[in-house]
């Protein structure tokens, strides 16, 4: 089976095989049936924030709705522009859950996404698959066009 776009109001994503996704006014939740973690969409900051200048600027807006981590300085990141769109992710442990935090940030739309399992279940090959899936996921997202219009007025 492969990868199928599926339109999630004001975004769309090439959903991977295995995954449900369940949206809302305010955040759609995914779901692989493998069912180690999910993945939290939050559509709060779509079209309410500056365009993509920096990573840091960013990420600290996405941080703004994600859990602490437990050791800052441990935190991996990685982030990349592609046209005019800034995509990046941080990854860290907080409390007993293992997260990656991931953002796509265009004209005025940032999308945090939080993908989070426990922390002893990370290094499990379902895990592994699940993360991978998110990578590609977070990788094919596009805005509508009605949001990209009004962000770009």
């Amino acid at each position: 089976m492969t990868a199928q776009r599926i339109q999630l109001g004001p975004i769309s994503l090439l959903a991977a095989p295995g995954w449900a996704f369940f949206p809302s006014d305010k955040q759609i939740i995914g779901r692989c049936e493998s069912r180690i973690g999910g993945l939290r969409i939050s559509l709060s900051l779509l079209q309410s924030v500056p365009a993509p200048r920096r990573h840091e600027e960013s990420l600290a807006l996405a941080k703004a709705l994600a859990p602490e981590p437990d050791a800052p300085d441990a935190c991996t990141q990685v982030h990349g522009w592609a046209d005019k769109r800034l995509v990046g992710a941080t990854s860290f442990a907080s409390g007993r859950d293992w997260v990656r935090l991931y953002y796509v940030h265009e004209h005025s739309n940032l999308l945090p996404l939080l993908y989070s399992c426990k922390l002893k279940r990370r290094k499990e090959e379902d895990a592994a698959r699940e993360l991978a899936a998110c990578d590609m996921m977070v990788a094919s997202i596009q805005f509508a066009d009605e949001a990209v219009q009004q962000a770009t007025r």
